[in-house]
């Protein structure tokens, strides 16, 4: 059952229409409902890139990055320092080796633990099912002061790592490809996100329509930061756990 659609004059469903417990139209909002992109037919990955450069022309969308603070409090209350996260979304997710397939959509992040100074201790990196892990003095970093946090992203996958290169995973032939010869950003549109703020935070469902039993884009899409688990509910936890097989500079 269709809920919304987006119209072509841009009315419709929207980042607003995105919302826990009810919808706008009064519908219950369930952890199973999800947001349908376009799927290819002959070629998936080629109808993909065109509808991402075509988003990417959108000056509002393009570059965007979602900031989201969790603070690090002892039980009396006083604040030992903070896990800075850095969120981004990708339309659209095209690796596809060993147990991980292409799906629309997907959400990945960074995050950097600071204390009650705001000076940065470590950072943490997302990849797949794990990430990586390590003090700030070896983090590659770049631009004024030499404070902002070099990431390489993997090809097609989006995960993100501390070096560039081919990185080794799990059940992965070949490995994960980040040799950071792509487009080179640095003029991002950051925007905070609170725990229950803007709306679409507190969604439940699925950023993007694919399922793991779909022909080709065999992974299911993911669901927002809010419902990633420790990442976004623990993150000491999350970064104390990493088994990383990646490295530092």
């Amino acid at each position: 059952m269709t809920l919304a659609r987006r119209r072509a004059d841009g009315s419709g469903l929207n980042l607003g229409w995105l919302r826990f417990p009810i919808y706008p139209n009064g519908d219950a909002s369930l952890e199973s409902d999800k947001l349908v992109e376009r799927h290819g037919s002959s070629d998936p990955d080629a109808d993909y890139l065109r509808d991402a450069r075509r988003l990417y022309r959108n000056h509002a969308l393009r570059n965007r990055i979602y900031g989201h603070i969790h603070y690090r409090v002892t039980d009396q209350g006083r604040i030992l320092g903070a896990w800075l996260q850095y969120w981004v979304f990708y339309y659209y997710n095209s690796f596809h080796k060993g147990p991980f397939g292409k799906h629309e959509g997907d959400w990945e992040m960074i995050q950097i633990q600071v204390d009650s100074n705001a000076r940065p201790l470590r950072a943490a990196y997302a990849q797949h099912t794990t990430g990586s892990l390590c003090n700030w003095d070896h983090v590659e970093r770049t631009g004024s002061g030499n404070a902002r946090p070099v990431v390489y992203v993997g090809g097609g996958s989006h995960a993100s790592y501390f070096t560039d290169g081919t990185h080794n995973i799990p059940d992965v032939p070949g490995g994960d490809r980040a040799d950071g010869d792509g487009r080179h950003l640095s003029g991002v549109h950051l925007r905070t996100i609170g725990d229950d703020s803007p709306r679409w935070v507190e969604w439940r469902g699925f950023w993007g329509g694919t399922k793991s039993t779909i022909s080709q884009i065999d992974t299911d899409s993911p669901k927002g930061p809010s419902q990633q688990g420790d990442k976004w509910g623990n993150p000491d936890k999350w970064a104390n756990d990493i088994d990383s097989t990646d490295h530092c500079k």
